[in-house]
């Protein structure tokens, strides 16, 4: 489960609910439920704004928790990389597509 997950997380990392509140914006109280399960479906917002301070990249949680069967065929192993790798590839992706003339929005 995304809550226990997090809790875990948390935990390992040594901070409390006030050090997490302080530094991301999230109540005690919403970080409290999301951790229990209480919150079923977290927003996306919330779970990115947790990694990233958590300094875990979301792709690699997400295909932890089993969201990403796609990535597993296309991008091998994907989830080991840091948050600064994933940007250096994301602009390597978005160069090749500017050079092709696909930079639709990028």
């Amino acid at each position: 489960m995304v809550g226990e997950r997090l809790r875990d997380i948390r935990d390992s990392k040594g901070l409390s609910l006030d050090d997490v509140h302080k530094s991301t914006g999230i109540t005690n109280s919403r970080l409290s439920r999301i951790e229990r399960g209480l919150n079923k479906h977290p927003s996306l917002d919330d779970i990115s704004t947790l990694l990233r301070f958590y300094e875990i990249p979301l792709v690699s949680f997400l295909c932890q928790e089993g969201y990403c069967e796609k990535f597993d065929t296309n991008l091998k192993n994907l989830e080991l990389l840091n948050n600064f790798e994933i940007e250096h590839i994301q602009a390597e992706i978005d160069f090749i597509l500017k050079e092709k003339g696909l930079n639709n929005g990028v």
